[in-house]
């Protein structure tokens, strides 16, 4: 089972390795691109900025010498015709100078704001300051706006995508914190359960190891008493043989000494006689040898006796221990079960925990690129927004105040 668990662990790392390689390969792939882009913007950059500003130098030169007073005296006697009214050539001249306070105007607005196409209408309105002017200005206007307004969503996107950003990887990375500390417990108890399987493991073998010997140290008792009863029962035998054959002596006709009585004898009965040998093997029966052979035959009946109780109790005991021993056993090795289905759900656990620090983890790595990209795209509009705003604004004021030069108007 550990082999397979480590041969299953090391497929795993395996493939974590390859989609890590993999990932790695795809991060350098896109950095490098960005990179590439990047330089290829700034030199674009450059490129116009430096065009911007030799049209704006051009533009303004243009402009100074249109908007000179030999430029305006050249103009009116070129186009002045000596057939024309007087009238006529005064609205001109009111015309010239509208014009060229529009051109100056715009002029000045164009240099501000670094916007060709505020020079270009500033040049139109020194040659022409009639409606074609006033459509491009009013053109120009609803572009500035329009321009302005996708600068407002753009902003807006910006910040949303910056939001979003700080969610989803404050999302990820509690996510990932919770699962880093799911995995630490789940190793603490992996460890403890490991632990305990081995000491149930070590009390099994104990107690097996005591039942083992309980049993032999069993045995040897058995054997014991099987011999000691074996002897007593041996010794019971030959005193009741002993006892036998005393009893059968003893129980003969008891001999009588007396001699036949005289005459003289029993003339003389009257005298005393002298006493004589008692009844031989009198009293024998209940005294001496038998008494001695009965009392040793009655201690050894309850020698027997306490050695067969003792042997009972013995044998109890040596079951009830076993089958203590043996419930004991069980439970641990339950137990054992128990906690062995714990471990396999707890390591299947550990492995779902650690797959899901690897996404968090490549999820954390992808936002980091997103990060890069928001700053790519929304830093310098985020930092600019309200210079650009506000330029904005004023190249519209600029364009309508030309545009009221234009059309003879003052705005308040």
């Amino acid at each position: 089972i550990q082999l397979a668990e480590a041969d299953e662990k090391n497929a795993q790392a395996q493939q974590d390795l390859e989609d890590t390689q993999k990932s790695m390969t795809a991060d350098d792939k896109f950095l490098l691109d960005l990179k590439e882009k990047c330089a290829a913007a700034d030199q674009e950059y450059d490129m116009r900025k430096k065009l911007r500003d030799e049209e704006m130098q051009a533009v303004s030169e243009a402009i100074a010498i249109l908007s000179s007073d030999d430029a305006h005296d050249l103009f009116s006697r070129t186009f002045n015709p000596a057939f024309i009214q007087v009238r006529r050539v005064k609205r001109s001249q009111r015309g010239g100078r509208v014009a060229g306070a529009a051109a100056s105007l715009l002029a000045a607005a164009a240099s501000r704001a670094s916007d060709p196409r505020l020079a270009a209408l500033a040049v139109a309105a020194a040659k022409d300051p009639l409606e074609k002017v006033k459509q491009a200005i009013d053109q120009l206007i609803a572009e500035l706006k329009a321009e302005k307004k996708l600068e407002i969503a753009t902003r807006d996107e910006c910040i949303n995508r910056e939001h979003e950003y700080q969610k989803s990887t404050e999302k990820f990375e509690r996510e990932k914190v919770d699962a880093e500390s799911k995995a630490a417990t789940l190793k603490s108890e992996l460890g403890e359960l490991e632990s305990s399987m081995k000491t149930l493991e070590k009390e099994i073998a104990d107690l097996e190891l005591q039942m083992k010997r309980k049993g032999e140290d069993r045995a040897m008792e058995k054997r014991d008493f099987q011999e000691t009863l074996a002897d007593q029962r041996a010794t019971q035998e030959l005193l009741k043989k002993a006892l036998n054959v005393l009893r059968a002596v003893y129980k003969k006709k008891e001999v009588n000494r007396e001699a036949p009585v005289s005459l003289l004898a029993r003339a003389r009965r009257a005298e005393p006689a002298p006493p004589g040998f008692e009844t031989y093997g009198a009293n024998r029966a209940s005294g001496g040898v038998v008494g001695l052979l009965e009392k040793i035959l009655k201690d050894a009946q309850l020698m027997e006796a306490e050695v067969t109780r003792d042997e009972k109790d013995a044998e109890k005991e040596y079951q009830d221990f076993v089958a203590d021993t043996t419930a004991a056993v069980e439970t641990k090795r339950a137990a054992i079960v128990n906690k062995s289905e714990t471990k396999a759900r707890s390591e299947q656990d550990l492995i779902s925990t650690e797959d899901d620090i690897r996404n968090n983890m490549k999820e954390l790595e992808t936002l980091i690129n997103t990060k890069q990209a928001i700053d790519l795209e929304c830093s310098f509009l985020l930092k600019n927004f309200d210079i650009r705003q506000e330029a904005r604004d004023e190249e519209i004021e600029a364009l309508q105040e030309g545009k009221a030069i234009l059309m003879g108007m003052k705005l308040d």
